[in-house]
């Protein structure tokens, strides 16, 4: 054998010797592609590993970005919507005044009064005597009331409500539409007075004439007395609190409409047949009869 061939061969068997050091298998010519292969795929592995794990990181890192926008969205849509509530609250609070009629809901009753929630900062009371009726408050809690704001401010620190101004408002209210339209109202004869009789309708007095109490004259008006009506309103001054009715007219009204009614049903409903020149005054008219006298 040459010197050369002598060389090559230690050079391959001291390459041989560097990769089993290297990798711990003893190498052979015929192993030496596969190991290649494998330590490819394994790269290719471990590259696409690494990019997994980035794009997870990422993916992560967006989603966290996303929560707190969203975050930051609803803290920004709260308080626009505070604001807004808080707006609308002051508007509603500015928009009550003495004086007004509003509606409100019982939501307590204590010894010192009933206290209504009318939707101010702080609830209204009214002084429970304005709810007696036969000796009993006459209302209950969730129950829907109309009270007149009499002062917004006390020294008690609450608002001062009544019921029956209220009432008698909206009383106002309903007479001058009645007096106008011509339609009829209810009321309580109170007592007689001098020229006819005192008739409270929710809370006013309204004064009823003694020629205008019915159709023919009434000589006991006493006997009216705690009863309810039903009468026109004839006469209505706001300004000086004067109403003047009358029950006749309404009286009047009805009888009208009963003859009325009583001439329609005798058009409606002719005699039939015509009693009989032959029979005595009075006696009923029978056909049958008729017949058999013409055709014995």
């Amino acid at each position: 054998m040459s010197t050369d061939e002598t060389n090559v061969g230690n050079a391959d068997k001291q390459s041989s010797n560097e990769t089993s050091a290297a990798t711990g298998v003893a190498a052979s010519p015929t192993e030496s592609p596969v190991t290649d292969e494998t330590t490819n795929a394994a790269a290719n592995a471990a590259v696409a590993a690494q990019g997994a794990r980035e794009e997870h990181e990422e993916a992560a890192a967006q989603g966290a970005r996303n929560e707190d926008e969203r975050r930051e969205d609803e803290r920004r849509t709260s308080s626009e919507d505070f604001g807004q509530l808080l707006d609308q609250f002051e508007q509603e609070q500015s928009a009550l005044q003495e004086g007004e009629v509003v509606r409100g809901t019982v939501v307590g009753i204590t010894e010192r009064g009933v206290l209504i929630d009318f939707g101010y900062k702080s609830e209204g009371i009214v002084n429970p005597n304005e709810f007696m009726e036969n000796g009993e408050i006459a209302v209950k809690r969730g129950d829907e009331v109309d009270v007149l704001v009499k002062a917004m401010e006390t020294s008690e620190g609450f608002p001062v409500l009544s019921r029956a101004d209220a009432v008698r408002l909206r009383a106002w209210d309903d007479l001058e539409k009645a007096f106008n339209e011509g339609t009829p109202i209810k009321g309580r004869v109170a007592e007689r007075i001098k020229g006819g009789l005192r008739v409270d309708v929710d809370g006013i007095g309204a004064f009823l004439p003694g020629s205008q109490v019915d159709i023919r004259p009434i000589r006991n008006l006493d006997s009216l007395r705690g009863k309810e009506i039903e009468a026109k309103v004839i006469k209505l001054n706001r300004k000086r609190s004067n109403v003047v009715l009358s029950r006749k007219a309404v009286l009047e009204e009805k009888n009208a409409d009963r003859k009325g009614e009583t001439l329609e049903y005798k058009r409606a409903c002719p005699r039939r047949h015509a009693p009989s020149s032959k029979q005595p005054y009075g006696a009923e008219y029978r056909p049958e009869q008729s017949q058999r006298e013409t055709n014995p």
